[in-house]
């Protein structure tokens, strides 16, 4: 019975996971020179808010400038519009995500 709980949780959280990193992906790294809307940059702070650095670097590779002990790392998001989004990290996790521009 364990196992069969276990395995289900772990699928579960699988799929949220993967779900949560192609939604961050998909925002920020697709679809470079297109306009995007406030609702997506809203979505996007909601899925990365509470994550763990190492998971941001991961999705999206490390910022093309930063320091080893940044706290904030930042990306682009909109290039018609010329934004950006910071990400503040607080002990390791996203404590914060802005919009530049």
């Amino acid at each position: 019975m364990a196992i069969a709980v276990l395995s289900a949780l772990t699928r579960a959280v699988s799929w949220t996971t993967g779900m949560v990193d192609g939604l961050f992906e998909g925002l920020v790294k697709s679809g470079e020179g297109r306009e995007r809307s406030p609702a997506q940059f809203v979505r996007l702070r909601r899925a990365v808010l509470g994550r763990e650095q190492g998971a941001i670097a991961g999705m999206l590779g490390w910022p093309a400038v930063v320091c080893a002990d940044a706290s904030t790392w930042y990306y682009r998001f909109d290039d018609r519009a010329q934004q950006a989004i910071a990400i503040q990290f607080v002990k390791g996790r996203v404590g914060a995500v802005e919009l530049i521009g």
